[in-house]
């Protein structure tokens, strides 16, 4: 048997900063689990092209690693866009109709600040600040003061981004309620073994008793921004890159990497947020929370009680 016969059956959907990075993380250490490498092949993402890490079904495909004679029980991947997509969770379901779908939520006024702080430190963001940042969205959606590092500039769209109801019920109307679980990201940080145990049960897999949950995926910044441009990847780089590792002989320098963990500096500490700007995000959120409301039904109105 190939492993190129052997199709995913378990898609981590997204949203982006609701924990997708720290489950695909802990689902890794199950013996009967293989995740892609790299986390997020996007490979689906029909809709936003250029965002996608594999373009062809061999390149998706070699990005899970495991015994074709001995198979996991479960072959996954965690794309925290798919969700953000109107056609990825449908070509998903074209692919493999057996498929199960996570979805991952948190509230939408915690979400987009945060992934704003993510865009910047991965230079797809110029916008000095989030405020500035969530101003200029009407302006971006035209085309206009659009950073020249984005892939796929609707991105930073972040009133669509953080529109979890609209997206929840998309997902809903197509995937099949036995292969659709939603995790809060409340209830995923109040009690993460719990939540873990529960999507074990759902994937038919053995409990590990796992009970060690480190945190993923925390907000970082740069402590030199000027340091992180010049090891950003760029063609000419990338050249001058392959060129030493065939003088070389070798697969991997490895002083990028090294460069870039010196470089970095983990953040603590919540936004300051103008009041007005507050109120937009509400205005934008809150219909969205109670569509989620109605969807899951639950009461989250804690959500659209948030001051940040």
């Amino acid at each position: 048997m190939n492993q190129h016969d052997i199709k995913p059956d378990l898609f981590i959907v997204g949203g982006p900063k609701c924990a997708t990075t720290a489950l695909v993380k802990y689902l890794e250490e199950h013996p009967d689990v293989c995740m892609a490498f790299p986390k997020e092949p996007h490979y689906f993402l029909s809709d936003y092209p250029e965002y996608r890490q594999a373009r062809t079904i061999e390149q998706y495909l070699d990005m899970f690693k495991f015994d074709p004679e001995k198979p996991p029980k479960v072959i996954g991947e965690g794309s925290t866009w798919y969700l953000f997509s109107e056609t990825a969770i449908k070509n998903i379901l074209q692919y493999n109709p057996a498929a199960k779908i996570i979805i991952m939520l948190r509230n939408p006024l915690q979400v987009v600040p945060s992934l704003y702080w993510q865009f910047l430190y991965g230079h797809e963001e110029d916008a000095k600040t989030f405020e500035e940042a969530w101003k200029l969205q009407g302006l971006r959606h035209e085309g206009q003061k659009v950073p020249k590092h984005i892939l796929e500039p609707q991105r930073l769209q972040y009133a669509k981004v953080g529109a979890f109801g609209t997206q929840l019920a998309r997902a809903r109307d197509i995937v099949p309620k036995d292969q659709l679980k939603v995790i809060i990201f409340d209830d995923f940080i109040a009690d993460t073994k719990s939540i873990f145990d529960d999507v074990l049960t759902f994937l038919d897999l053995e409990n590990i008793n796992k009970t060690n949950f480190q945190r993923t995926n925390a907000r970082k910044t740069h402590r030199s921004k000027l340091l992180s441009k010049l090891i950003r990847p760029s063609k000419p780089i990338n050249f001058i890159v392959r060129t030493i590792k065939k003088m070389l002989g070798i697969k991997s320098i490895g002083l990028s990497k090294k460069i870039k963990e010196i470089n970095l500096k983990r953040v603590k500490g919540g936004d300051d947020l103008s009041k007005e700007l507050i109120q937009d995000m509400h205005k934008a959120f809150d219909p969205e929370i109670e569509k989620l409301e109605q969807l899951l039904e639950r009461d989250l109105s804690h959500w659209k009680q948030y001051k940040l």
